[in-house]
């Protein structure tokens, strides 16, 4: 015989849901999102360590330093990926001098040229996406 769900005791008018021990011990420690706020507020806090600045109303990033422009939102994956290439280029550089590189090394090589292809990929895409708008929209008449 299957053993029924055990409920969590709920306030009354309320409809119960299956207790988890996972759920409701991750959820204990989790951080709660105060009533009202908006999932941007929480992921800011989130990444923030708890201490959010609130955006301005209407703001859709977060202010700049003076004189300065923010970075595009696809400038850090550039970036990356431009780390990622340094970091295999001098592995590369490491085994052309006969370096003796264990198996430990070889599959983490293996791992960051893996990404490293993914994520050149993504980048290919995303440019291909964008210029395809870019001719799309120069090609409509206004």
């Amino acid at each position: 015989m299957i053993s029924p769900i055990p409920r969590r005791a709920t306030p009354a008018g309320s409809a119960s849901t299956p207790a988890s021990p996972a759920l409701s011990s991750s959820a204990a420690t989790s951080k709660a999102r105060p009533a009202g706020a908006s999932f941007r507020d929480f992921l800011q806090q989130s990444s923030a360590g708890g201490a959010a600045r609130p955006l301005p109303q209407g703001a859709t990033t977060a202010p700049t330093a003076p004189g300065s422009t923010p970075d595009p939102p696809w400038a850090g994956l550039v970036r990356d990926v431009a780390a990622r290439r340094r970091e295999i280029d001098a592995m590369m550089q490491r085994a052309l001098r006969g370096e003796d590189l264990g198996a430990r090394e070889l599959l983490l090589w293996q791992s960051q040229v893996y990404t490293y292809s993914q994520q050149v990929e993504l980048v290919s895409r995303i440019a291909d996406r964008t210029v395809q708008g870019v001719k799309l929209l120069l090609n409509t008449q206004l």
